[in-house]
């Protein structure tokens, strides 16, 4: 394989399935950091796919991405639930003396509408299967394509993506844009951009997509906890509306932050030679 480009992705892809096997056995209860593992080797092969889909056949990058990544979404009750109590108590360590009670309420709330959810997950057989579906898939996958190759055309790519989501998102400040351009954030980030390249420049970018992409992630756990707190039956008495304001302001503040870091991550159009530089 030339360049060693194709074959470092498929042993990463290797690498990840590996990770998670212990945890792959039907009726194994999941931990809330089982479940979060799991989660990240879902998106990390997801992205991986995604690299890969300018030299693969048409659909089948895009099929493996939905069949493991489904995986993903089977798992995302408990993990919800989680990361919902996990960004409000994060706010509470932040609050003034005024915003303090009112979270605090909210967080009594949550709970309480969550109740009969378990704290664990199962892992089912639906969830294995797709695991050991994607890992053959791998196994079975024959590919030659450069480093160059990979940089120009696979991350050239997502970074199309995110670039354009980026724009759509500036435009329209709506939560469901920003939340995309996450997804493909991460892709460009520690998920797949070190994989292809181990110079510093490449290093330098993975770490400033992370950067954007772990903001970019608190600022969609603000967006899903006040939605939480609005559906909540009392979600109209004065303290639970201070705290959806709270919590709405902070995602303001920090829709904004996220701007400026997007703004300057995707300024240059792609295919000019300042992009090649960026990937």
């Amino acid at each position: 394989m030339p360049d060693n480009g194709s074959e470092r992705l498929i042993k990463r892809a290797q690498a990840l399935h590996a990770g998670c096997m212990s945890l792959l056995v039907e009726q194994v209860r999941l931990a809330p950091a089982d479940v979060h593992q799991l989660r990240l080797s879902v998106k990390g092969l997801v992205a991986l796919w995604q690299v890969l889909k300018p030299f693969l056949a048409e659909g089948q990058a895009d099929a493996a991405s939905l069949d493991i990544g489904h995986a993903a979404k089977l798992l995302s009750g408990a993990r919800d639930q989680y990361v919902q109590i996990k960004t409000l108590d994060k706010q509470i360590r932040r609050a003034g003396e005024e915003e303090l009670s009112a979270l605090q309420l909210a967080r009594e709330l949550l709970i309480a509408q969550h109740s009969d959810l378990p704290e664990d997950a199962l892992m089912t057989a639906d969830i294995a299967s797709r695991f050991a579906q994607d890992r053959e898939r791998w196994q079975r996958l024959e590919l030659g394509c450069s480093r160059r190759e990979l940089i120009r055309d696979g991350y050239g790519r997502l970074y199309r993506k995110a670039r354009k989501r980026f724009l759509k998102a500036a435009r329209s400040g709506n939560a469901v844009d920003w939340h995309s351009l996450r997804r493909w954030t991460k892709y460009l980030a520690a998920l797949a951009l070190p994989v292809a390249a181990d110079d510093s420049n490449a290093e330098s970018a993975a770490k400033r997509y992370a950067d954007l992409a772990g903001k970019l992630g608190d600022l969609h756990d603000l967006h899903v906890l006040a939605a939480s707190l609005k559906s909540l039956p009392d979600h109209d008495e004065s303290s639970i509306h201070q705290a959806i304001a709270v919590l709405e302001q902070r995602a303001d503040l920090l829709q904004s932050t996220c701007h400026r870091k997007s703004k300057r991550l995707f300024r240059v159009r792609p295919k000019s030679k300042e992009a090649e530089s960026i990937l």
